[in-house]
């Protein structure tokens, strides 16, 4: 973790992006209505995600906070900032009631239906692996005091504010975003 200590958000969030690739690709190699269906809940769900995580890592880029060491003591800095990118990283690692795991969730069901079930269980084993690395993350926001206080912008806030009222509001209520993925999944298949 030292090593990844000097790293910019910015790397670690573009790692989470291929691994979120490798999730969709779950649901496109199971080719079935249900794994499509699936892979378009996980884009919508990542979009959202992404948006958010680099929202907050920009504003925070803005006023001089670049490498994981710099986000020690966020918690006490900037509490909104600090609980909403620990939300978007829970959601990205699937934890529920989370979007991210609604769409994880539904990539994993869908290559066990289709008899794949080792695609399931590597797609697990990444998700446990992230849980990890996202620890280390919120780990160091909450665990050392913070300097000085920093107030988060209005447009970001607003930003951060719709993309997690998606997160969980659709993490606890999935069907909208489910049945329109399976309309769209099945004018796929036609």
């Amino acid at each position: 973790f030292a090593a990844m200590a000097q790293k910019r958000m910015r790397r670690l969030f573009a790692y989470s992006s291929i691994s979120q690739a490798g999730y969709i690709m779950i649901g496109i190699a199971v080719a079935t209505q249900y794994g499509i269906e699936a892979s378009i809940v996980q884009i919508i769900a990542h979009a959202f995600m992404i948006i958010g995580a680099f929202a907050i890592i920009m504003w925070l880029e803005s006023v001089g906070i670049r490498s994981i060491d710099e986000y020690s003591g966020l918690g006490a800095r900037s509490r909104f900032a600090s609980i909403s990118l620990t939300l978007i990283m829970l959601s990205m690692a699937g934890i529920p009631p989370l979007l991210g795991f609604d769409g994880k969730f539904l990539l994993f069901s869908s290559a066990i239906s289709a008899n794949m079930l080792y695609l399931a269980l590597l797609g697990i084993l990444n998700s446990f692996i992230s849980i990890y690395y996202y620890g280390k993350v919120i780990s160091v926001m909450f665990t050392q005091k913070g300097s000085k206080h920093i107030e988060l912008n209005m447009s970001v806030a607003i930003v951060v504010i719709a993309v997690l009222a998606v997160i969980i509001i659709l993490g606890i209520y999935p069907q909208p975003l489910i049945s329109a993925a399976s309309l769209a999944s099945s004018s796929l298949q036609n």
